[in-house]
């Protein structure tokens, strides 16, 4: 994956007007990776494949200029290059072979067979027979850029970094009766190298179709209905194409589904047709085009609680994850509920009483810490923390706002080596964990500019213990916790049972696995603590009143760090501040292996959504905004003009 560019995906799907016996197993000493057919919905997972065939020699960060020139050099030309190899095991380019693999899951591992190898290619190469000439759709799914050739003919090519997910991109295709050379070449820029392909059958084009009318992708759709997709199909939360065409804001493909015959009033489990949906994400021009085609404006919604229901439809089947969501409006708790589960393996569902890590939301809460500290006058917000730190380097050029703001230029140490595998599982100490952050060398002058580090926070937790003779931990408790009843929330330490805990989970392709195990030590006061959506919404109220520190203290944590240029980074003292449609909001987000929190407020409307998740896979922010559409979507701004 390339590190400077957002990465997608491709898939390859098939949608195959004849029914395809499926491919038989692959028996041993064969040479080749032969299908009798391909069946719909089975992932190929036999395939000739060849790499790495560097791209650039020498060249750790090479421009994407000089990488998409290298996307059109062929590294097959001695053996008929790439429009015309008939590979075999064993078969060698230069220092690669070709090798017969065969999967057990749906995913080429390219760097498990390859090697890790960053800026590369690699070929996958298969031979189907078909019983019959077959017309359907082929599509390839990467990690990273893509190209694939038919029978020597150049199919399809895609010249994009991004991780893989499935069933993205759709190429029509011919499969002539009889063998069929099927050649895929992956370049993959950085990190993960990974490719996927299968026939698309009834219940992948169904996705499929959704997936591309989400994205607005006028050309997929057509090609997708073209081969008899379901115009009218749903998805998980109960959305039509049309739905997710709409909320894409694609007008394009509103009409084009309209013309083949999608419902115009369909309605979602909650009552949400494309009109409502279109006017609660602010697609006006949407909104207009489904009243002029006969878009019922009568037809409304369920109560806003069924609505969030629907968000997470997805995350409700009893065999998932979970998250707990709380939304306050006007300082009452209009909605708190779990969904899913906190324990996959005993079932056990998410309550508003489970308690999640918050991770990153933690820094808001070291920075109140701060606030008290200035406010009684035993340190000022603009000392500098040798004043404080004599032993830190430096640090009579560093402030303490400067730590507060991520402009102090203080960054992490990067472990390597066998120490970078046992870090995240050691306990460590306050005072070491801050030795480790001040013995590192400024990543740029304080006040220079703005760059995201956990390192300030260690600091800033560290300065709290000397500044106050407490440790980190009782201070909050004291001074924070106690005084606004946040009886669940604290540091987390793995060695207390704790009732109502969260288990943490990731997600690899459909399945979830337990997350990789992190002492949140290795946080400390940049992300330690663990807490539930009831005591976060008394952390909400608390910062509209003067319970903690006054006022005018507390308007400069949502006051825009300034640069030594006088320019301003969109960054308060541990929030991100913002605007989304019109409204300015002030939100921080936090994720580490398993947990997801998040927490937006949008203090003009005295609004808020609070997300704690026990997956990291959970998109917490757009979920986030997406409720705040279903509450204020009448006094946000319109996604266009």
């Amino acid at each position: 994956m390339f590190p400077c560019i957002t990465k997608t995906c491709v898939v390859v799907i098939l949608a195959a007007s004849t029914s395809l016996p499926e491919a038989p197993e692959a028996g041993e000493g064969t040479a080749v990776a032969c299908y009798a057919g391909l069946a719909p919905d089975i992932f190929m997972m036999r395939w000739l494949v060849c790499g790495p065939f560097p791209v650039l020699e020498g060249q750790q960060k090479p421009e994407e200029a000089l990488l998409r020139q290298a996307f059109d050099r062929d590294f097959l030309t001695e053996q008929g290059g790439e429009n015309g190899i008939q590979p075999s095991v064993g078969m060698a380019h230069g220092p690669c072979r070709w090798q017969l693999v065969s999967l057990s899951r749906a995913t080429v591992d390219l760097a498990g067979l390859c090697g890790p190898k960053d800026f590369a290619v690699a070929y996958l190469w298969a031979e189907i027979d078909m019983p019959a000439e077959t017309k359907g759709l082929l599509g390839v799914g990467s990690d990273d850029a893509v190209k694939l050739w038919l029978n020597g003919h150049l199919l399809h090519e895609n010249w994009a970094f991004r991780g893989l997910l499935k069933d993205q991109d759709v190429v029509p295709v011919t499969f002539p009766k009889g063998r069929n050379r099927l050649l895929a070449r992956i370049q993959n820029g950085t990190s993960s190298w990974e490719f996927c392909c299968r026939l698309l059958g009834p219940a992948a084009m169904r996705d499929a179709l959704l997936s591309a009318a989400g994205k607005g992708n006028k050309d997929t759709v057509k090609a997708l209905l073209g081969n008899k997709a379901d115009v009218n199909n749903r998805g998980a939360q109960g959305h039509t194409p049309l739905h997710q065409a709409v909320r894409s804001g694609s007008k394009e493909t509103v009409e084009l589904l309209l013309s083949m015959g999608a419902e115009i009033n369909a309605k979602t489990a909650d009552g949400v047709t494309p009109l409502c949906l279109a006017k609660r994400t602010g697609h006006r021009s949407v909104a207009e085009l489904l009243l002029a085609r006969g878009a019922d404006p009568a037809l409304q919604p369920a109560d806003k609680s069924a609505q969030v229901d629907t968000l997470f439809r997805d995350w409700s089947r009893g065999e998932t994850p979970g998250a707990a969501v709380a939304v306050v409006q006007d300082g009452k708790m209009v909605l708190k509920k779990g969904y899913g589960l906190v324990n996959l393996e005993q079932g056990t569902p998410c309550t508003p009483q489970t308690k999640f890590r918050i991770v990153s939301l933690t820094k808001a809460f070291t920075a109140m810490a701060v606030m008290i500290l200035h406010e009684r006058g035993t340190l000022n917000l603009d000392d500098t923390i040798g004043k404080h730190l004599p032993d830190y380097p430096k640090g009579d050029k560093i402030t303490i706002r400067q730590l507060l703001t991520h402009t102090s230029g203080v960054q992490e140490p990067v472990p390597s080596g066998e120490m970078f595998a046992l870090l995240p599982k050691m306990s460590l100490p306050l005072e070491k964990r801050y030795i480790m952050c001040r013995d590192e060398p400024l990543e740029f002058n304080p006040g220079e500019r703005w760059s995201y580090t956990n390192a300030g926070y260690i600091v800033l937790g560290y300065l709290v213990e000397k500044v106050s003779g407490q440790s980190y931990e009782m201070f909050l408790q004291e001074n924070i916790f106690r005084p606004l009843g946040m009886s669940n929330t604290g540091y987390d330490h793995p060695d207390v049972v704790l009732q109502h805990r969260a288990a943490g989970y990731s997600r690899e392709g459909a399945a979830y696995k337990n997350a990789t195990y992190f002492d949140m030590s290795i946080f400390g006061p940049s992300g330690v603590l663990y807490s539930t959506i009831e005591d976060m919404a008394l952390w909400d109220q608390a910062l509209y009143g003067e319970t903690l520190v006054k006022a005018e203290i507390l308007r400069q944590a949502f006051t825009r760090a300034k640069l030594n240029d006088g320019t301003t980074a969109d960054y308060g003292f541990g929030w991100v501040l913002g605007k989304n449609r019109g409204l300015e909001e002030i939100r921080a987000t936090g994720m580490a292996p398993g947990f997801m929190a998040q927490i937006v407020r949008i203090p003009a409307q005295r609004f808020s959504v609070i997300i704690l998740s026990n997956c990291d896979a959970l998109d917490a922010l757009n979920r986030a905004h997406e409720i705040a559409e279903i509450y204020l979507w009448e006094v946000m701004a319109p996604r266009e003009p």
